[in-house]
Formats: C-alpha cells, structure tokens, sequence
C-alpha cells in the first residue's frame, strides 16, 4: 500500500502516540520499569519520556518503521497525563540525554 501511494507521489505520515504502551503489547514486559509515575504509581499505559531507555526503544522503533515500511514522517501526539507526572522519574539516576539542541550561527 506504501508503494502505491509513494507511486502516486504522494507521502506517507504515519500519525502516533508514540508514549502510549499498549495493554497487550508485545513491548510491555520489555518496558514495565519505564512507565510514567503519577502520584507515586506506574501509570497503566504511558511511557516516561525522560528515561534513556524509553529514548532507545522509540528511536529504535522509529528505525524500523522508517526503514522496513517506507514511510516519510511521524506525526506525533502527546497526552495532558504527563503533566501530572511525578517530577522525578523511578530511575532519575539512568537519565542520559540523547540528543542536544542544535547550535546557530
């Protein structure tokens, strides 16, 4: 199907709420330890995008969705949950930053 619309010229976006875990996911028992933290407990369904390895498994999703399916974009949706986050992740200790701000001239 990505063929044909790339055949037609036109560009796929593939739209995504890309912190959403789902209930029967194959990921989940992967990243149980990576969920959100609201009022002291792991939220059911929302990843916590300030862990490294929340950073990891989205790029390396990102990857496969880019470089398997074809697709052109991602348009992603962010939830109001993460307002309401505890303001220290469970593992505050393991956050690395894996991307810096690009430099102007």
């Amino acid at each position: 199907m990505i063929e044909a619309i790339h055949a037609a010229g036109q560009r796929v976006v593939l739209h995504a709420a890309p912190l959403v875990l789902g209930k029967n996911s194959k990921t989940r028992a992967r990243m149980k330890d990576c969920l959100l933290v609201v009022d002291g407990e792991p939220h059911e369904f929302y990843l916590d995008p300030r862990l490294k390895k929340v950073h990891d498994h989205l790029l390396a999703a990102w990857e496969h969705l880019f470089g398997h399916y074809g697709i052109d974009g991602v348009w992603c949706d962010f939830l109001e949950i993460l307002s309401r986050a505890d303001r220290r992740p469970p593992a505050w200790k393991s956050f690395r930053p894996t991307c810096t701000s690009p430099t102007r001239n």
